[in-house]
């Protein structure tokens, strides 16, 4: 289960960092955006999500940062140590005597926080024990030799969480819309059955099963503990049902591929990766890009929509077409294109009202200059402009060297 919540703001550490003590912060996390705020915000502190349980053999993370290391010669460097123990205080894993590789970063002043940049990868085994796991990271100042020892902690359940209900379809969109930032993995399969089962409400009105097949693709490959269970619940089905959960299923591999029935299988067509949009070209694309963010919390989506924007300088509006005497193929095509950039434009505007994340992702494009040209920038400054008074109180700091390190005021959300 995983309830996430305010629980620290590293501000409240300044008296700390402010005196230049080598210190840090570890944590278990299932979010894999860190770099992606990292790099891409302008002067706003990132969240760093934390998750306080996981189940047998689901990944999760170890994610470090440091503040106040020593600098020689403009640089700091950073050696790190890792021991996991189990509930009864026995060593699970341990780096031991091979640390992680060293990290040194150009540094011009040591009160930054930085990332470090390895991403420590682990999965509970089956046998493991469950109970609460406690995570001793030693991190070592290169430059002087001082010693920081941080600790955190993760519980395995063997238990899955109690399944959701989900009333409606309406409440399945706002649980999807809040994944992101509130995952909860045992809830995939029972969110996957109301989506199915709502196949004929759905089909009352014009209706594409893709961009909520994104979400549950991107979310099920982040869970391979789930595979065998979506398989099996995707050998029950039959119909239009089973061919969409069947093409989830069939692009994950291994397991999940490895237990579907020879007719799930044969209900998805060869091809490629269908939920992979380079480039948008349908509303239903936008709708897929949007559906890979609120999956993953990540920026690649976004930017594809800013892409969008330019669309705006190069389609003709319908104003315009209705003006047209005689409209060509290549007319309509404009109008097309005009229309995707203009979808693309109100949906950004509309996450970013409602999504701090979306804001600070379109906030850090504009500021850092990530845009292809003029018009776009243009258009992308008018959605930041419309919308950052809703996020005006939020505290800014400064975000250091080229996004590689930040000022105390990092948020800090824990999941349970």
């Amino acid at each position: 289960m995983f309830m996430l919540k305010y629980c620290l703001l590293l501000a409240t550490l300044l008296g700390v960092w402010g005196a230049m003590a080598f210190d840090g912060i570890a944590y278990p996390t299932v979010s894999r955006n860190l770099e992606d705020q990292w790099r891409t915000f302008a002067g706003r502190p990132p969240v760093l999500w934390t998750v306080s349980s996981v189940r047998p053999r689901q990944p999760f993370m170890i994610r470090m940062l440091w503040s106040g290391a020593s600098v020689v010669d403009g640089k700091s460097a950073i050696d790190c140590n890792i021991t996991i123990y189990d509930p009864a205080g026995e060593i699970f894993f341990c780096t031991g005597a091979a640390p992680l590789e060293r990290v040194t970063v150009a540094c011009s002043n040591p009160r930054m926080f930085f990332v470090y940049p390895r991403i420590v990868n682990v999965v509970f085994p089956e046998t493991a024990a469950p109970g609460q796991y406690r995570i001793e990271v030693k991190l070592v100042d290169a430059n002087n030799g001082d010693e920081k020892v941080l600790n955190s902690s993760i519980e395995l359940r063997t238990a899955p969480a109690e399944a959701k209900e989900f009333a409606s379809v309406d409440d399945l969109s706002k649980w999807v819309m809040g994944y992101y930032s509130h995952p909860e993995p045992d809830q995939l399969i029972p969110a996957l059955r109301k989506f199915i089962s709502s196949f004929p409400e759905l089909k009352k009105k014009p209706f594409s099963p893709m961009p909520m097949l994104c979400f549950f693709y991107h979310t099920f490959k982040e869970n391979p503990q789930l595979h065998a269970a979506l398989a099996d619940y995707v050998n029950t089905l039959e119909g239009a049902g089973l061919n969409a959960a069947a093409l989830v299923a069939m692009q994950l591999g291994g397991e999940a591929v490895g237990r579907l029935s020879a007719e799930a299988r044969r209900a998805v067509p060869a091809g490629g990766n269908p939920f992979a949009v380079a480039a948008p070209e349908t509303p239903w694309h936008l709708d897929m890009l949007w559906s890979e963010f609120f999956a993953t919390g990540q920026v690649a989506p976004i930017g594809k929509l800013v892409e969008l924007l330019r669309n705006l300088q190069y389609g003709i509006t319908p104003d315009e077409y209705k003006q047209k005497k005689e409209p060509t193929e290549q007319d309509k095509r404009n109008l097309n294109t005009y229309m995707l950039g203009s979808a693309a434009q109100w949906s950004l505007k509309a996450n970013a009202n409602a999504h701090r994340l979306v804001f600070c992702y379109l906030e850090g494009i504009l500021k850092r200059d990530r845009v292809a040209d003029a018009g776009t920038r243009q258009e992308l400054a008018g959605i930041v402009a419309a919308v950052g008074e809703r996020w005006q109180q939020q505290p800014r700091q400064d975000a250091g060297q080229a996004g590689s390190g930040a000022a105390a005021g990092t948020a800090v959300k824990e999941g349970k």
